[in-house]
């Protein structure tokens, strides 16, 4: 029988709580990005309400990310690093027609 170390549990709890934390900070600064395009692209198109919503959420989601900056700063730092670099090789995204849609106006109360 193989005798293990009675932290190793522990360890490996700790470390899969960090990669969803840290997963969940980099998911939330893409939707972050994402909607701050969404909000230039409204402005552009002329869309006051739809502007607006997005604006909203971007605000909403900046509220978020302030637990996630005072919680984990280190985390936090190296998915925005990570997040820079990423925009760095992959391009701005081109919105296609009904690309919006998916961020309907009905799925924006909170």
């Amino acid at each position: 029988m193989i005798k293990t170390d009675k932290y190793f549990s522990h360890s490996f709890y700790w470390w899969r709580y960090l990669w969803l934390k840290f997963q969940g900070i980099l998911n939330h600064l893409e939707v972050l990005y994402e909607f701050e395009n969404l909000a230039v692209w409204a402005k552009r198109k002329r869309l006051k309400a739809v502007q607006r919503s997005y604006q909203r959420r971007v605000e909403v989601l900046e509220i978020e990310l302030i637990s996630y900056r005072l919680g984990y700063p280190k985390l936090f730092a190296l998915a925005e690093w990570i997040l820079c670099f990423k925009r760095q090789l992959v391009s701005t995204q081109k919105y296609k027609k009904g690309y919006a849609s998916k961020y309907s106006l009905k799925g924006m109360s909170a």
